[in-house]
């Protein structure tokens, strides 16, 4: 008795490129989600420590203004204005590139105006004169908002003012730099 031992036709072999293609896709759209998921994230961090940043060394008497300029990302600079280097060493003087973020925007509560993109935000006087209002930092679906109350507080991202504790001194948030 002779066996033949039959072949995979073609109309077959194309069958299991076309399902093996059609898996690999669905694997590639949900890694580069992730991958977006995971750049956002990152960049909306950096973004929040500038700004914390920004904010203790104002707490420190050092007044700064951060920028925001858009330039192949975002680019973030903490200037000095009021003539102290001391803390010059920690920044870097371009300021820093981040990617990830697609739009950043600022509503002024004060002014009653939004901003977007290019923005300035001053840190004066050990808290005198702070920003007011919400950042807000967007990329496709993904959103991220930050509080800023006007006078130093733990900032962190989407918190309202109500669920902040807004009614502390800063002798409570800084005892060591009063």
């Amino acid at each position: 008795m002779r066996t033949t031992i039959r072949a995979f036709t073609l109309i077959e072999m194309l069958l299991v490129l076309l399902l093996l293609s059609t898996a690999a896709a669905v694997v590639g759209i949900q890694i580069k989600g992730a991958r977006d998921e995971e750049a956002f994230r990152s960049a909306s961090l950096a973004f929040l420590e500038r700004v914390r940043l920004s904010q203790e060394l104002m707490m420190l008497g050092q007044d700064v203004r951060l920028e925001v300029a858009k330039e192949k990302g975002h680019r973030l600079k903490i200037l000095y204005l009021n003539g102290d280097d001391q803390h010059k060493d920690i920044l870097v003087e371009r300021g820093n590139l981040i990617r990830g973020l697609g739009e950043v925007s600022f509503y002024n509560e004060t002014e009653d105006q939004l901003f977007f993109d290019d923005l300035k935000l001053e840190f004066l006087s050990k808290g005198a004169l702070m920003p007011k209002g919400w950042i807000t930092l967007k990329k496709d679906s993904l959103e991220k908002q930050l509080y800023l109350p006007g006078f130093p507080a733990f900032l962190a991202f989407d918190r309202a003012p109500k669920e902040m504790n807004l009614n502390y001194t800063s002798e409570e948030l800084y005892p060591h730099a009063l």
